[in-house]
């Protein structure tokens, strides 16, 4: 699975319930992973992080996670997804998995 991350400072994948959904079901699955950001983000980070600032902002961001108040364009499919999660495993448990995982990729 490839996740495209808009930029690590406010990144919207990490906000919407699809996209922590399919994290966590390519987790539970062990199927590969990979994180790409465009290139303006990339220096953007970097950038930051020359400036001794940035990861510990990025790690805050991450540590949010929230699949119980994630959104979708479509607010019923919002509800499905987490009517899904809560019935699979429970939000706690996908938001920790997706939370370390995208870190992981991430650092």
């Amino acid at each position: 699975m490839v996740i495209m991350m808009n930029d690590f400072f406010n990144p919207m994948y990490i906000k919407r319930a699809w996209c922590i959904f399919e994290t966590y079901v390519c987790l539970s699955k062990g199927l590969p992973m990979t994180v790409i950001v465009p290139p303006g983000a990339q220096a953007d980070v970097a950038r930051k992080l020359d400036n001794g600032a940035g990861l510990a902002d990025v790690q805050k961001k991450f540590f949010a996670i929230d699949s119980k108040h994630a959104r979708a364009t479509k607010p019923e499919d919002a509800q499905l997804i987490q009517d899904l999660i809560e019935q699979i495993v429970g939000f706690e448990a996908v938001n920790q998995q997706v939370k370390v995982e995208l870190l992981r990729c991430l650092t």
